[in-house]
Order: structure tokens, then C-alpha cells, then sequence
């Protein structure tokens, strides 16, 4: 994934918009919406730093083309259960903590 196909991902999973985003940086909203245009420029790396650092990642997530499924899943999971009360995390972790010791029985 481009540079502009991650920052639109953090976006969406962290329902963060350009106003928010650009306030948050210091950018303009007209710049920002730049890059993630299609055949966009790249921020020079002053301002890809203050995108992430908004976005809370840090620079090689935004810049690596290459980001596997799994990073991606596990932010989505984050972004998902922020707003979780107590109990919905406990009962979350208990399924995690079942599927892991069902994955350990079965090898």
C-alpha cells in the first residue's frame, strides 16, 4: 500500500478527518488532501512525520508499500474496542486466551 492508501486507512479506523488530521499536524487541509489524491506527491519527511505521529504510528507504517495483513488487523482491532467497557475487554480476552489454547492443544 502507497503512502496515501495508509494514511487513508488510519483515517477511516480511526475516523479521524482532514480537519481533524490537519489540526492536529499543523498542515493545511488543501495540502493533506494532496496527498492522498491519486498521483499525489509525497509529504517531505517533516510533514510524513507529523502525520504519524497524529495517526499514532510510527513512519515506516505509512511508508511501507509492502504492510502485511496482519499489522493492518491489528490496528482495526484497536481502533474497534477503544470504546469497550471493562467487561466487553475481559470477555475479549478470554476468547483470545480460548483460541490460543485451543491453537496450542491442537499442535
Amino acid at each position: 500500500m502507497s503512502f496515501k492508501d495508509n494514511v487513508r486507512y488510519l483515517m477511516e479506523c480511526k475516523n479521524i478527518q482532514i480537519k481533524e488530521l490537519s489540526a492536529k499536524t499543523g498542515i493545511s487541509e488543501n495540502t493533506i488532501k494532496s496527498y492522498l489524491k491519486e498521483n499525489s506527491a509525497e509529504p517531505t519527511l517533516t510533514k510524513a512525520v507529523k502525520i504519524a505521529k497524529a495517526l499514532d504510528v510510527n513512519l515506516s507504517f505509512l511508508t511501507d508499500e509492502k504492510k502485511d495483513n496482519q499489522n493492518r488487523a491489528h490496528i482495526t482491532l484497536l481502533s474497534l474496542i477503544k470504546n469497550f467497557s471493562d467487561t466487553e475487554i475481559n470477555i475479549l480476552i478470554g476468547t483470545a486466551q480460548a483460541i490460543k489454547k485451543n491453537r496450542l492443544n491442537k499442535q
